[in-house]
């Protein structure tokens, strides 16, 4: 039994290695071993016991070598009954009825990584982070309210999904951080769904590396790195979508790999097929959860290019098998995501109260109906009215009083009129709307023509004549959103910071604004910074008389930025010349029209117009995209290159009376370490290409395709998951760069296996692989109380872990050291 087992296990004879150049060309032949641009690895040990998949004729050929060599010998016919990750059932004529084999270190790595996740699940027993918005999602679902999220459906459908299924009826409201959960709400699984991605990634990866073709030590290396890394680990325990795109990402990359690997040979076959489903589901899925998910996608198109390539230099494969190929891919790899992602936002029409039906939605349009109102009045240039809140209870207000110049904290403000929120009526309520222009111009005071859906306007405050305007100067209270004031500047550098435009939420069109008591709710929105007016809620101290603070904020959905128009008063237009009155049209211009043939229905006190799927679909695209654009800044938001080197953390929850705490937080000796490794990437390829150039061969001909493939697809992920962003203007936060980090951990175990080739000693390639998982373990070790919120630290225990100046650890000043 010995020496079969040897067999199997040993590495396939390859050329020698060495310096010198060679002489002769190795030239494929029609039963040749190679099976495209993967290669397949023949070098790791135990192989066949890693994957239960076929992973080329190479591998098959040495088994089967192996077999016919204990059938000669008369031991056994080997039979796999059924194999899965490290433990497989087989079943040996002769010798034993049936055996089971288990690697004993596999089976380890997996119950750890399944501990890492789950342990401690329910803790805190309160609101994290963006659990705010993801936990009011599901609810909104489940009671049937209509919400606005600039994310695809399908991970909060998940949520919701898994509330409903344990009796959750969507009545808590997730309101704040820190809120206490009560029994009615199963948090602790719908974090399990976050729990189970984030485990079900370690295998993932374990077979990525598997399927580039590097060793199994290597592949459990990967998966230690994996669960080592604190940032997964707290992305995993939390009600958010990040921990399910890290998963599908992963998964999509290994069921193409998979796909890729059953190669010619087994081209149109239900395998082949299989796997090519299984990555377009998977990516369908990845869309469906979030569209930062088109970067995992690009990975798998870029691949796929790089296959149909391969297939193009077949000549043996007809022209019309080719372009079969190109368009299964096309069907499955795009078509089949873009259908689901279709049918995910179909699920959110039918679950939400705004669309009357599963195939028909509707949108609001007030201005329909107060059009044919008798009593409804249009609005017009010059007219006087107060803008009311209802969030907050409140109307836009201003009066005499300035800024202070500086405020307690050393931030200095603009110095201008205040703008405020006041609660009672008052004369400082009320603001006149102009055509935008000079601040100079007499003539734009006398105009009044009618003032139409997104017009841009002018405001001035009757009391003062100051004109409402925001700039880039921080607010009073929330300084992630920018100040409000009154100002009257004759210069015309200034007179963009003058311009809103006014939009009717739910009309369609640019038609003439009517109004009718109440009915006219509008967002107001600056045009030079693209934020909206904005009610905070937050009061003012002293020197604003406690009033509500008044910004402009980058979040343009939601009831504080919602203002309703009341008392208004339009200017008579008797005497005024036309060309006063409109700008070309008529005096009374026409309305918003009611088409014929065309459902209304009556909701909410509006006219509502049924709109097919595609419409709903299409607008609500538009809206996620423009929505996405107006996310400026945050207090703990961060950029690329913070990320990488990780000089940026984001807490995510602290206790009201200790430093447990849950902050978002990589393990940086992971991180930094992978960083230097992939600095001496570059460097070493460098150094391979010339010297291949140059006919010295360090490497032979099959590790060298396998390192070289290998490592770019792990670099390409990263890359793919990374660069993008530094494009991207809106406000990122470093849980954006998690779904790169299972990249450099396989990236980094593939680099430690390459340098380990040159090293013949397995004792120190062993005790290089040790201080690896043991450098990564320190890390973790010291970053664990900040992923599982315990045990709460003491404030120099905290203060010792401030690695990076602008780390953001949490502590309170009353806890003791």
């Amino acid at each position: 039994m010995e020496d079969i087992a040897k067999l199997r296990n040993r590495r396939l004879p390859v050329e020698s290695k060495t310096n010198q150049p060679v002489d002769h060309v190795t030239t494929k032949t029609s039963d040749s071993t190679d099976i495209g641009w993967l290669p397949v690895n023949s070098n790791h040990d135990n192989s066949d016991e890693c994957s239960g998949e076929v992973m080329g004729s190479l591998q098959d050929n040495t088994l089967n070598k192996a077999d016919n060599y204990g059938n000669r010998r008369g031991y056994y016919d080997d039979i796999i009954l059924w194999s899965w990750y490290g433990i497989k059932l087989r079943y040996q004529q002769l010798l034993y009825p049936i055996t089971v084999q288990l690697d004993v270190v596999w089976i380890l790595v997996m119950v750890i990584g399944f501990v890492s996740r789950f342990w401690r699940l329910e803790e805190p027993h309160c609101v994290i982070f963006d659990e705010v918005h993801f936990g009011k999602f599901a609810s909104h679902y489940l009671k049937g309210t209509t919400f606005f999220d600039v994310h695809p459906p399908l991970g909060k459908l998940i949520f919701a999904l898994i509330g409903y299924l344990h009796g959750y009826q969507g009545d808590f409201s997730f309101e704040t951080i820190g809120l206490e959960y009560p029994r009615t709400v199963p948090y602790v699984y719908m974090r399990g769904v976050s729990a189970l991605s984030g485990f079900l990634l370690i295998p993932c990866v374990y077979q990525i590396i598997i399927e580039l073709g590097f060793k199994s030590s290597t592949a459990t290396i990967a998966a230690l790195l994996v669960i080592c890394d604190n940032g997964l680990v707290i992305q995993s325990r939390v009600i958010m979508l990040d921990s399910l795109v890290i998963l599908l990402t992963a998964f999509s990359l290994l069921a193409f790999l998979k796909f890729v690997h059953l190669g010619r040979r087994y081209s149109w076959s239900y395998k082949w097929g299989f796997w090519l489903a299984c990555t377009g589901v998977s990516l369908g899925a990845l869309i469906g959860v979030k569209y930062t998910g088109l970067l995992g996608m690009t990975l798998v198109g870029l691949l796929t290019i790089a296959d149909l390539w391969q297939l193009l230099g077949d000549k043996l494969i007809p022209l019309v098998e080719l372009l079969l190929h190109l368009l299964v891919r096309l069907l499955v790899l795009l078509g089949l995501p873009f259908l689901m992602n279709l049918f995910f936002f179909f699920l959110h029409f039918m679950f939400t109260s705004t669309y009357s039906s599963a195939l028909l939605t509707a949108v609001a349009d007030p201005q329909a109906k107060l059009a044919l109102n008798d009593n409804s009045t249009m609005m017009r240039y010059g007219s006087t009215f107060m803008l009311y809140n209802k969030d907050n209870n409140c109307w836009l207000h201003s009066h005499g009083y300035q800024y202070p110049l500086k405020y307690p904290d050393g931030r200095g403000s603009s110095y201008q009129q205040q703008v405020t929120c006041y609660d009672y009526h008052d004369e400082n309520n009320y603001w006149t709307i102009r055509k935008p222009g000079s601040p100079n111009d007499v003539k734009l005071g006398s105009y009044r023509g009618p003032i139409r859906n997104n017009d841009i306007v002018e405001f001035v405050h009757v009391e003062t004549q100051k004109l409402l305007n925001s700039h880039d100067v921080a607010g009073p209270i929330t300084p992630q959103n920018q100040e409000v004031a009154g100002y009257i500047n004759h210069s015309a550098k200034f007179v963009p910071y003058l311009h809103w435009k006014m939009e009717v939420l739910g009309s369609m069109g640019e038609y003439p604004i009517y109004w009718s008591n109440d009915e006219v709710v509008l967002r107001i929105t600056h045009i030079q910074s693209s934020q909206a007016l904005s009610a905070t809620g937050e009061r003012l101290p002293e020197w604003a008389f406690g009033q509500i603070e008044v910004t402009t904020n980058r979040v343009t959905e939601g009831g504080h930025t919602k203002w309703k128009i009341e008392n208004l008063s339009v200017p008579h237009i008797d005497g005024l010349a036309e060309d006063d009155i409109s700008d070309g049209g008529s005096l009374h211009p026409a309305p918003p029209p009611v088409m014929e043939n065309v459902e209304y229905i009556e909701q909410d006190s509006l006219i509502r117009r049924v709109m097919s799927f595609f419409e709903s679909y299409a607008d609500l695209q538009a809206r996620m995209f423009n929505a996405h654009g107006s996310l400026s800044e945050h207090t703990f938001s961060s950029r690329p290159l913070e990320w990488v080197w990780l000089t940026k953390t984001l807490p995510y929850w602290l206790d009201d009376h200790s430093n447990a705490q849950v902050t978002l937080v990589g393990n940086p000796m992971l991180w930094w370490l992978a960083n230097y490794v992939m600095i001496t990437y570059p460097i070493i390829m460098s150094l391979y290409v010339v010297r291949r150039q140059r006919l010295i061969f360090d490497l032979p001909q099959g590790e060298w395709q396998q390192w070289w493939v290998g490592s770019a697809v792990l670099l390409a992920g990263w890359l793919l998951h990374l660069v993008p962003y530094m494009s991207v203007s809106r406000v990122l936060f470093l849980h954006h760069y998690l779904p790169a980090v299972p990249f450099l951990c396989m990236f980094l175990a593939v680099m430690l296996e390459h340098f380990t080739y040159y090293c013949t000693y397995p004792r120190i390639n062993l005790l290089a692989h040790v201080a690896i998982v043991t450098v990564v373990l320190y890390g973790f070790i010291m970053f664990f109380p900040f992923a599982y919120g315990y045990p709460a630290l003491s404030n120099d225990q905290v203060l010792s872990r401030q690695w990076q100046p602008l780390w953001h650890l949490l502590y309170h000043r009353t806890v003791g050291p």
